[in-house]
C-alpha cells in the first residue's frame, strides 16, 4: 500500500510538471524545461538557506530565501501561459543573483559556473535566430570575464572559510550538473523523438511510393529498381541466373463487366496474396499495370521458374474468388524469359511479354517459356 501510494504521488507530480501549455504560440518542451530549471534552483537556494543559517549569516539567509521564492514564482508563471516572460524573468534573475553572490562571497564561491547553465538554457528555450544566440553566448562569456576581473580588484563582503568554500563549491557543482543534465535530457530526448518520427514518416512515404495501394505488392517503379539491382549483381557475377515472368489475368474485362469493378478488385487482391504464398522468398512480384504482374526470380533458371509458374497456375485454377457469396473462377497466362548477356532490362521484360501474348493467342491458361 505504501509503495502504491508513493507511485501515485510520483505520477501526480510528474503529470503536474509535464503538463502541456494551452497557448498555441508556446511549446510544452520549453515550459517543462523552465519549470525544472526553476524547481532545481528553488531546491538549491533552500539548501543554501540551511547552510547560511548554520553559519549564522542572517543577511545571506534572507538573500537565499528571497531567491528561492522568486524561482517558485518563475515556476508558477509557466502555468499561466506566460512561458516567454518566465524565460526572460528566470535568466535575468540568474544573472542578478550571480552578480550579487560574486560581490558578496567572491570568486571562490563558484556561482559563476551557473553562467554555463544559463548559456545552455538560452540556446534551448530561445527561438531567436542563430546569430542572436551566438551574440548572447559572446555576451555571457564577456560577462564572466568581467566578473573575474572585478574579483581581482575588489575583496568580497564576506570572506568564506575553507570549509564553507568547499561546502558551497560542492553544492554548486551538484546543482550545476543537475541543471545541465536536465536541460540536455529534455532536448536530446525531444530531438531523438522527432528524429524517430521523421524516420518512421520517411519509411511510410517510401512504402507508399513503392507499393500498389490495391494489392499491397510492389509497384512498377519499385520493381524497376529491384530488377536493376538484380541485373547489376548478375553482370558482376554475384548472381548466376536471373529469370523474369510476365502474367496476365485471362478475360479480366469479363469479370469486371459481369460482377462489377469491386469484384475485379477482390480478384486482384486474392491473387496477389496467392502469389506471395506460393513464391515466398524465391522471388518478388509487382503489379505491373491493370491485371498484369511481373515476377523476378534471382538465382533461378528458366526451367525452375517454368515449374514454379505451372504450380502457381494450378493453384490459381483451384482458388475461386469469393465475392458477395459468389465464386469467381479465373485463370492466368504467363510468359517466362531468362536473362542473358545480350539482354537489357527492357528487352528481357519485352521478351517475357511477347511470350505472354503468344500464350494468349494459343488459348490462354498456360505458361510459355
Amino acid at each position: 500500500m505504501f509503495i502504491g501510494g508513493l507511485h501515485m504521488i510520483h505520477k501526480k507530480i510528474g503529470a503536474f510538471i509535464f503538463q502541456d501549455v494551452q497557448n498555441p504560440n508556446e511549446t510544452k518542451t520549453t515550459a517543462v524545461t523552465l519549470r525544472l530549471y526553476a524547481l532545481i534552483l528553488s531546491v538549491y537556494f533552500l539548501v543554501l538557506f540551511c547552510v547560511c543559517c548554520f553559519l549564522r549569516d542572517v543577511p545571506s539567509s534572507l538573500l537565499t530565501l528571497i531567491c528561492g521564492i522568486l524561482y517558485v514564482f518563475a515556476f508558477r508563471i509557466t502555468y499561466l501561459n506566460h512561458t516567454h516572460f518566465a524565460s526572460i524573468f528566470s535568466q535575468l534573475l540568474t544573472l542578478l543573483w550571480i552578480t550579487v553572490f560574486i560581490q558578496r562571497f567572491g570568486w571562490d564561491c563558484g556561482v559563476q559556473h551557473f553562467l554555463f547553465v544559463l548559456l545552455v538554457l538560452n540556446f534551448a528555450v530561445s527561438f531567436h535566430r542563430i546569430r542572436t544566440k551566438i551574440f548572447v553566448g559572446i555576451c555571457t562569456c564577456a560577462y564572466r570575464l568581467l566578473l573575474y576581473a572585478y574579483t581581482r580588484y575588489h575583496l568580497p563582503v564576506i570572506q568564506l572559510s575553507t570549509d564553507a568554500s568547499i561546502c558551497i563549491q560542492t553544492i554548486d557543482t551538484l546543482f550545476i550538473f543537475a541543471e545541465l543534465i536536465t536541460v540536455m535530457i529534455i532536448f536530446t530526448q525531444n530531438s531523438q523523438q522527432m528524429e524517430h518520427k521523421l524516420i518512421r514518416y520517411n519509411l511510410e512515404l517510401e512504402h507508399i511510393a513503392s507499393t500498389d495501394p490495391l494489392t499491397g505488392l510492389f509497384n512498377r517503379w519499385q520493381m524497376y529498381k529491384r530488377l536493376e539491382t538484380c541485373i547489376s549483381r548478375y553482370t558482376q557475377h554475384k548472381l548466376q541466373t536471373l529469370t523474369v515472368a510476365m502474367g496476365d489475368i485471362d478475360f479480366f474485362k469479363h469479370v469486371n463487366d459481369t460482377y462489377g469493378h469491386d469484384a475485379g478488385d477482390e480478384v486482384l487482391r486474392t491473387l496477389s496474396r496467392l502469389f506471395c504464398t506460393v513464391i515466398g522468398e524465391k522471388g518478388e512480384v509487382c503489379r505491373w499495370g491493370g491485371e498484369e504482374f511481373l515476377f523476378v526470380f534471382p538465382g533461378m533458371d528458366m526451367d525452375e521458374v517454368q515449374l514454379l509458374m505451372s504450380d502457381l497456375l494450378d493453384d490459381i485454377r483451384h482458388t475461386p474468388v469469393l465475392y458477395e457469396r459468389k465464386l469467381i473462377h479465373v485463370t492466368m497466362t504467363f510468359g517466362v524469359e531468362e536473362f542473358g548477356r545480350n539482354h537489357t532490362m527492357e528487352s528481357v521484360i519485352q521478351e517475357a511479354d511477347r511470350k505472354l501474348y503468344l500464350g494468349k493467342e494459343s488459348g490462354r491458361n498456360r505458361v510459355i517459356y
